[in-house]
């Protein structure tokens, strides 16, 4: 069942990561919404992992916070390989409750 969980979260982070590094070349704003759409997390998980995980990469592209930038934050972090080591680094600190990683 663990290594299931760790398939799944790796199926919906590798989506994340790539759409990151996309907005982080374009500089293009988004939403929450869309990143959730790249993802089978949904409300409450996906808010855990925006905040645990991806929220420091982003920077409000409006007063509201309504919409994003990837910031320069996600830069140490543009490979594959950095990325998942954070997520793994996050899974850690949180005790591994929230997440799980598959090391491939």
């Amino acid at each position: 069942a663990a290594h299931l969980a760790a398939e799944r979260d790796v199926r919906n982070q590798r989506p994340v990561f790539d759409f990151f590094v996309q907005r982080f070349e374009s500089q293009e704003p988004f939403t929450k919404k869309d990143v959730e759409a790249l993802t089978t997390w949904k409300g409450d998980t996906f808010r855990t992992y925006w905040s645990k995980q991806f929220k420091q990469f982003v920077i409000p592209a409006d007063g509201k916070k309504k919409t994003f930038r990837v910031g320069d934050a996600f830069r140490p972090y543009a490979s594959w390989e950095a990325f998942r080591q954070h997520v793994a680094v996050q899974c850690f600190v949180n005790n591994g409750t929230s997440c799980m990683v598959l090391v491939m």
